[in-house]
């Protein structure tokens, strides 16, 4: 028996906020209704989930210190991580809240099909956590490490540090930082991520919601037929947002 908590299919919306290139951060809004359509249209005629469009820092308030040192020695570090993909891990009856930041549009995946594609659930931290000093001092001593390889010209240590580093730096990509004002929102989210582009078949797939109407255009009629022009078996649901959670 499940709680409730965790849902057998794993969404992707593909009306998420665009990123803003100035922070490596999403945008405080989501992208408009109809952009979101047709990147739903363009998921599903490519059958891809690709990376996303920019990379996400990974923050923390480091002590240079490994044990954490004085307080007031802190300073704000970031470091740039790998592209993903993401699905949330959200039961159906939750999905209202999710679409507050990322619309009423969503491809369901069957949560083996996530698994099977080598999606994992993030590892959320907060910024300041003993967590997030032990990411940044493993990623700097690596770095110095490989810094010094290449002074001293150790080539075979070298290739194997920027290895580790490189499997280090996938991991961290699977990892989510976030301040105690976020609990509420990204916390919530209930992310899995791949650091690779999800190719799947349309047996992967759960559900397609799409919302009637929106602004007087009958989108689930559009859709409905453009699912027919690129065969999307009928065993799988096109169920409308408002029959689905809004009923």
């Amino acid at each position: 028996m499940s709680p409730g908590t965790v849902s057998r299919i794993l969404w992707h919306f593909p009306g998420g906020p665009y990123p803003d290139e100035g922070t490596n951060k999403q945008k405080a809004t989501r992208k408009p209704f109809a952009d979101a359509y047709l990147a739903l249209k363009g998921i599903l005629q490519s059958r891809s989930l690709r990376l996303g469009d920019y990379t996400e820092n990974h923050k923390s308030s480091f002590s240079p210190q490994p044990d954490g040192g004085n307080e007031s020695c802190r300073v704000d570090k970031t470091i740039a991580l790998e592209r993903v993909c993401c699905v949330a891990d959200i039961p159906i009856i939750h999905l209202p809240y999710h679409a507050r930041r990322y619309g009423r549009i969503a491809i369901g995946f069957h949560r083996q099909s996530v698994i099977n594609n080598n999606f994992n659930p993030v590892l959320y931290q907060l910024n300041r956590s003993k967590a997030a000093d032990d990411s940044f001092h493993a990623a700097n001593n690596l770095q110095m490490a490989i810094d010094l390889a290449i002074q001293q010209n150790h080539v075979d240590i070298l290739e194997k540090l920027k290895q580790s580093k490189s499997r280090l730096m996938a991991l961290l990509s699977l990892t989510k930082s976030f301040d105690d004002s976020e609990f509420s929102t990204i916390y919530t989210e209930r992310e899995w991520r791949s650091t690779k582009p999800f190719q799947f078949s349309f047996d992967d797939l759960a559900m397609i919601v799409v919302p009637k109407h929106f602004e007087g255009i009958d989108y689930l009629s559009q859709f409905i037929v453009f699912a027919a022009e690129i065969e999307i078996p009928r065993r799988i649901p096109i169920v409308s947002w408002e029959d689905l959670v809004e009923h």
